[in-house]
């Protein structure tokens, strides 16, 4: 009865005589951001006549400095599913920075595409809440799974490349497996220059498509993309900008039930 007594004066007279300091977060260590996008739907179309408000997107995102060359990135959907209640992850990545603003830096973990113009562009700048059938398609949830490497050189140049799982976080025949039935690696590699109010870029993206079964058989394909995109803004001063992507490849639809 007397043992868990002794031990705390123990260590209390420890404590007193060698004070430890105490770890309090700092707000320049910790940065939190998020956004907030709501809707309304009118539609009357035959059979589906909905008027209904509806949370498109609830983000809620945090960054932790580790040190001056190493922050980790975290970020959560909290209106996902198809009832828009579920929370889902989106960003989870330890990254690694080289000092000066010209340097390599590295990604790792779960962290979205950089390929083309509309998948790294993030919803709370972007100006429509949807994205193109292509991208929601065959790179459902716009996140890899892997490691990327960045290197910005002079003029506005940077070059980026890495090796993830084939399919996104939320293609359909990989949201309900981890890591899935025959899983595949692929890589992709680009450059992207921006000057003033210019900016281009070329991504290219290959890898497999595995087999899936489930109720049926889908066969494993290969999955071959190229990107090229640009960008003018504030075009003679007018504020009018033009934006554009081209994307060309091949693939097989998703199916989540084979």
């Amino acid at each position: 009865m007397t043992y868990p007594f002794f031990a705390s004066a123990a260590c209390a007279l420890l404590a007193s005589a060698c004070p430890i300091p105490k770890q309090t977060p700092s707000t320049d260590k910790i940065k939190l951001s998020g956004f907030l996008q709501t809707q309304f739907r009118d539609s009357r179309q035959a059979g589906k006549t909905q008027h209904s408000f509806e949370v498109r997107r609830a983000r809620l995102s945090a960054e932790v400095v580790i040190n001056e060359q190493a922050l980790a990135k975290v970020s959560l959907e909290l209106a996902g599913g198809k009832n828009r209640s579920t929370v889902e992850m989106r960003d989870v990545a330890l990254i690694f920075k080289s000092k000066g603003s010209h340097g390599l830096r590295l990604t790792a973990g779960q962290f979205g595409s950089p390929i083309g113009f509309e998948m790294p562009t993030s919803s709370s700048t972007i100006e429509l809440p949807e994205r193109v059938t292509y991208n929601r398609t065959l790179f459902s949830g716009k996140r890899f799974r892997g490691v990327m490497a960045e290197q910005t050189l002079e003029g506005g140049i940077t070059l980026y490349g890495g090796v993830v799982n084939a399919l996104t976080s939320e293609d359909a025949e990989q949201s309900s497996l981890s890591p899935g039935a025959g899983a595949r690696l692929a890589g992709f590699a680009g450059v992207k220059f921006k000057q003033g109010k210019q900016q281009y870029g070329l991504g290219y993206f290959a890898g497999k498509r595995p087999e899936f079964t489930s109720g049926g058989t889908s066969p494993e394909v290969d999955r071959n993309f190229l990107y090229a995109d640009a960008q003018f803004t504030d075009i003679m001063g007018s504020g009018l900008y033009f934006r554009g992507e081209l994307m060309t490849g091949q693939d097989r639809v998703p199916s989540s039930t084979g």
